[in-house]
């Protein structure tokens, strides 16, 4: 089934007499609608995201702080 599909759409793209393949190939409209749409989610899930990292960066008096140290064979950790 997949090496007749590819057949059939090289067949369709090397035949010159075929109109529906350049106005195929050759479509602003539909590239530039595959280009915008994908960034415009992008943009709509990054702007809540942001917005929600510069919301969670502010630094508040926190009532224990730990520290954890990563040392080649072994951790050490430093409770204050």
């Amino acid at each position: 089934l997949i090496w007749w599909l590819l057949y059939v759409i090289c067949d369709n793209f090397l035949d010159n007499s075929n109109n529906l393949v350049f106005n195929f190939t050759h479509a602003s409209s539909i590239e530039i609608i595959w280009t915008t749409i994908p960034a415009l989610i992008l943009l709509s899930l990054a702007s809540p995201s942001f917005s929600l990292l510069y919301s969670l960066d502010e630094i508040t008096n926190p009532e224990i702080t730990l520290k954890i140290f990563g040392h080649q064979w072994y951790w050490s950790y430093e409770i204050s």
